[in-house]
């Protein structure tokens, strides 16, 4: 077919086609190749036909045209092509690996929707593809099979190659003196390599100066050797780092490269070299090492860190002359400023001459000052007593030139506490052995992951070892783009290199590696997360390969950890794990006492006793409650912080762990505003308050302590009533739980409300966790035909008596039909302990009346004992409703003038004819064969409890 000429159109339809006009399309029998060529180039389509375009006009997505560099309105050649066979296998290749890995995930989205955009492709052909109307990826044809040119069919293979790593070429050394290829330059870290390039650039280097790159230390570390006042610019290297045709005293020009961080007008390619003439001593007891020790004013004007980079560039055999020396020193010290420096000068250059280079700060005794050279060009001079005689001098006031580096205060920390001590030296062990390798510190919000981690760092910035840290916070970082991020952790991984051996320290990493669950479907915010886990986990292996790095990250659990990051199998990044426990009472006393001691001065009181009202505190809750005490303190004008001040912060703190918990308010009740059910309540005292009390007896049971407990009886009995008392009277806190309001309908949800209750008990203990109407959450399995109860029964075990431990968290569970539960949760190690909270005698009966009508006023006539031996088969419940009754029936008997009267002096008083009336007219809830059928079914289960009740007794023998 002849070839037409057409102009391009840009059209929004996301395909690979050319579409033309229905007057044009004719000319193009059906399934032809069209050939598209421009500018000596050419490429390949489908054709397919839109009334839209005019004649002459070609139409092709944006997308499709700007990546084969065809601009709209442009004309191209267009031809027709018979001869095309079908493609039995093309591999596509995507540009990044981040296109690479949504490939990877929509692989099934991408292969029923690819022959709809795309039916001609050929060898080295860029193609764009269409995920969805906002998501496209660019990829390249890397090969076809069976040629080079063909037709997609519905039985091609379609395979997606991951993206070439990219190789960077290594740049020429610069001739210019300031710029040098920093990772080229660093011989010591750089990997052996049998390249070409990297020959060449050593051959060039050592061309141009001593091929030995220095690790500056300050020379204070040099216990032997004694500076003297002038002494700035020495400095002292082993025998093994210069070659042998250098010797002591010999002057050579230093050039220091300029960390990243100070180095903010270069790219990150270059980095800038600064000189300065130093005289070079050879030590001979120095171990062998690529190690100057220098003198500190180096590090203050240079802004520099113990560990930089410096080299040897030029040997000078001769100093250049010097007309005249301005010295620039504070306004303070200006008078006679020039007899001083002419007096050093002498002092020091007795037995060799002084070198001195211009615009250094230097100190010499509280002398401050930095000179200036004329000619202008002349950076450093040499000076001894006979230079100083044909010299002039001229003085500036001034601030010297140079930086001053400010002080850094050590962290304090608590390290009486067991947990934390037992990580630090072992971290910093790690971190500084021979084998050192990642590491992970995994604990709670609050816990004092930061504090451990600057404690870390500062140890390790120390003489001897000098190891430079660089610090990133991924709560800062957060939401940034993966291009931002990917700079972000490049300059920081830049400074490391610098100053290798290095730690990269990354806080909080969870926030940007967030684990993604496999199986779900993919979001936005799940891509991210992949994306930057992948990233980072590609950088910091390539990272700690190639150069002496560690990273050192903090989490809050490794379960919160992406895969890419951290997994279960397969190689690890973060081979040592770290956690910081819970504090236990002694712990939170030792931090108490230095906390107090560090903020203020404190009243002669135990600190046991703030220790257990701050049972699940972290460390940044005890450091609050201190503030908050100090605060009190201050608002009373108190110089010490009392024991008042300590209660008065506890009722306004909360801790970190409680923040999204709803805890119910156990009410004003306790045990002695519950009348009956005396065995109850001491079993449950056993059970609640004696762990609590006695925290140090019940750690060393060597048997597992009951911590679940199961209350049933008639309707009525005070079951629920005795969570509440039983919270307020051990001073736990109580997350109640109306049984039917964890169940829903859809598929897991009901299990995984199980799971969060569950850690919601762990977050706030110690605490009762209360299951109302237990019996309707936890049926008999198989009795279900939904099957919802049943994998919440499922649950409810593993949760109970699973690997996780429920210790400081008491299980109380409620029902008035403990035989519809499944037997399984009544077992030993579960709810191992049934109480019967029966229907009240006699007494019992009496005791709830008299603590139900404690804020009631009752006349003098009032017999609550004939009343008692009256309700024979009254619950408490009923009794409640009698003593309700009876004020009623007071009201009643009044008429409108009393009542009001009566209501004005806050009165009503309730006579023994009220309450029988009340009694005659309330009848018990529960009729005398209701009351037979739970004898009969509570008989019955009292037989299961026994295996428990043997179990507690040995418990309390033990403890005993």
């Amino acid at each position: 077919m002849n070839f037409k000429i057409f102009t391009v159109k840009y059209i929004t339809y996301k395909t690979c086609f050319c579409y033309f006009s229905e007057q044009n399309a004719r000319f193009f029998d059906k399934g032809i190749t069209l050939e598209l060529s421009y500018d000596n180039k050419s490429t390949f389509f489908s054709a397919q036909p839109l009334s839209s375009l005019k004649e002459g006009e070609v139409g092709l997505n944006r997308l499709q045209a700007q990546l084969l560099g065809l601009r709209e309105d442009v004309s191209v050649m267009i031809s027709g092509r018979y001869d095309v066979p079908g493609i039995t296998r093309v591999v596509i290749r995507p540009k990044s690996i981040e296109d690479y890995e949504v490939l990877e995930i929509l692989s099934e989205s991408v292969q029923s929707t690819l022959l709809n955009q795309l039916r001609i492709v050929r060898k080295d052909q860029e193609f764009v593809i269409w995920i969805s109307d906002s998501l496209h990826l660019p990829v390249n044809v890397e090969s076809m099979e069976p040629a080079n040119l063909g037709r997609l069919d519905f039985l091609t293979e379609v395979e997606v190659a991951p993206p070439k790593p990219k190789i960077a070429e290594v740049p020429d050394v610069t001739t210019n003196n300031s710029n040098w290829n920093f990772l080229e330059f660093l011989n010591p870290f750089k990997q052996s390599q049998a390249d070409s390039k990297t020959d060449t650039i050593d051959k060039k280097y050592t061309k141009r100066c001593y091929p030995v790159c220095f690790n500056l230390l300050p020379v204070a570390d040099l216990s032997d050797v004694k500076g003297g006042e002038l002494d700035h610019f020495n400095a002292f290297v082993s025998k093994h780092a210069v070659p042998k045709n250098v010797s002591s005293g010999d002057i050579f020009r230093l050039g220091i490269i300029i960390p990243p961080a100070a180095n903010t007008n270069l790219s990150e390619e270059t980095f800038e070299v600064k000189n300065v003439v130093v005289r070079i001593h050879i030590l001979d007891h120095l171990v062998s090492g690529s190690l100057m020790y220098v003198h500190s004013c180096m590090f203050k004007h240079f802004d520099l860190k113990a560990g930089a980079k410096a080299f040897l560039s030029d040997h000078i055999h001769a100093a250049p002359l010097v007309d005249s020396i301005e010295i620039c020193t504070y306004a303070k010290k200006s008078t006679n400023a020039i007899g001083k420096f002419k007096l050093l000068i002498s002092r020091n250059s007795k037995t060799q001459k002084v070198i001195l280079n211009s615009n250094v700060l230097m100190d010499c005794s509280g002398y401050q000052f930095s000179l200036k050279f004329q000619p202008s060009n002349v950076t450093f001079c040499v000076a001894d007593s006979n230079f100083v005689r044909n010299c002039k001098f001229s003085v500036t006031e001034g601030v010297p030139a140079g930086r001053s580096c400010a002080k850094v205060e050590p962290q304090k920390y608590c390290g009486n506490f067991a947990r934390f001590s037992e990580i630090v030296q072992p971290s910093y062990d790690l971190l500084t052995s021979e084998d050192a390798e990642n590491l992970l510190l995994i604990g709670k919000v609050g816990s004092g992951k930061t504090v451990l981690v600057k404690v870390l760092i500062e140890k390790l910035a120390l003489s001897p070892l000098y190891i430079h840290s660089e610090v990133i916070s991924c709560k800062a970082v957060k939401g940034k783009s993966l291009d931002s991020l990917g700079k972000v952790f490049a300059n920081a991984i830049l400074n490391c290199i610098y100053y290798q051996p290095s730690v990269l320290v990354l806080e909080d990493l969870h926030v940007l590696c967030e684990k993604v669950v496999a199986g779900d479907a993919p979001t936005p915010e799940s891509l991210n997360f992949d994306r930057v886990s992948e990233m980072l986990a590609h950088l910091l292996h390539e990272t700690v390969k190639s150069n002496r790095i560690l990273i050192l990250a903090t989490a809050t659990s490794l379960l919160k950890l992406n895969d890419h990051i951290y997994s279960s199998r397969g190689q690890h990044l973060f081979k040592n794990v770290y956690e910081i426990g819970e504090l236990k009472k002694p712990d939170r006393v030792s931090i108490l006492e230095f906390l107090f001691k560090e903020k203020c001065q404190i009243d002669d009181f135990s600190m046991d006793h703030l220790a257990q009202k701050t049972e699940g505190f972290v460390v940044q809750d005890l450091v609050d409650f201190v503030d908050k005490a100090v605060f009190e303190s201050v608002k009373e004008d108190s110089s010490n912080v009392t024991l008042g001040h300590c209660e008065l912060a506890l009722q306004n703190s909360v801790a970190l762990s409680l923040k999204d918990i709803q805890l119910h308010s156990p009410g004003e009740k306790d045990f002695t505003d519950v009348g009956g059910l005396e065995d109850v309540k001491k079993i449950l005292i056993e059970c609640m308050l004696w762990p609590v009390q006695y925290p140090h007896l019940f750690d060393n049971a060597p048997l597992r302590l009951q911590s679940g407990l199961l209350l049933y009886g008639p309707p009525g009995t005070g079951k629920t009533i005795l969570a509440g008392a039983a919270a307020k009277h051990c001073g736990l806190r109580l997350i109640s739980i109306k049984g039917p309001e964890l169940l829903s309908k859809y598929i897991g949800a009901s299990e995984q409300a199980v799971r969060d209750v569950f850690e919601k008990a762990q977050s706030a203990k110690p605490c009762i966790l209360f299951f109302d109407e237990f019996d309707s959450l936890a049926p008999r399995r198989g009795h279900d035909s939904t099957g919802v109860t049943d994998r919440v029964v499922n649950q409810l075990l593993t949760q109970l008596d699973g690997v996780e431990s429920l210790s400081g968290v008491c299980v109380l569970a409620a029902t008035s039909r403990p035989d519809l539960l499944d037997p399984a949760l009544l077992r030993p190690g579960r709810l191992d302990r049934q109480i019967l909270c029966p229907l009240p005698d006699q007494p019992a009966r009496l005791k709830i009346l008299q603590s139900l009508s404690k804020k009631m006023r009752l006349a003098t006539d009032i017999d609550l004992e004939e009343i008692s031996q009256q309700s024979t088969g009254y619950s408490g419940a009923d009794l409640q409703a009698v003593l309700y009754t009876a004020q009623l029936c007071t009201v009643e008997k009044l008429d409108t003038e009393e009542l009001q009267a009566k209501a004005a002096h806050d009165v009503m008083e309730i006579n023994q004819y009220h309450l029988e009336e009340a009694l005659r007219s309330t009848r018990p809830s529960l009729t005398k064969e209701e009351s037979l059928k739970y004898d009969r079914i509570y008989s019955k289960f009292q037989g299961v409890g026994q295996l428990a009740d043997m179990k507690g007794a040995t418990q309390k023998a033990t403890l005993a």
